[in-house]
């Protein structure tokens, strides 16, 4: 009988592991897929541009930048 609970238990935690690997792997492979782009936009003088809007072009993925023309934009690798 002890023999049963101890192999019972063992399968218990191999399911466990690989229920771990599966969940890590998924979310090395979403942080592949994302990147992030950031950066200050400035007009031809140097100087920031505050609230301009920033865009992949083709698609609807944009963001705007801050008072300091300051903007960090998520995208998708197949935007890159």
């Amino acid at each position: 009988m002890i023999c049963k609970y101890k192999i019972s238990n063992l399968i218990r935690t191999i399911y466990e592991l690989n229920l771990l690997l599966i969940i890590a792997m998924f979310l090395f492979i979403i942080a592949d897929i994302r990147g992030q782009v950031s950066g200050t936009i400035k007009d031809q003088n140097g100087i920031a541009l505050p609230y301009a809007s920033i865009y992949i072009e083709g698609s609807s993925t944009g963001t705007v930048s801050n008072s300091e023309g300051y903007y960090r934009l998520e995208i998708n690798k197949k935007d890159w």
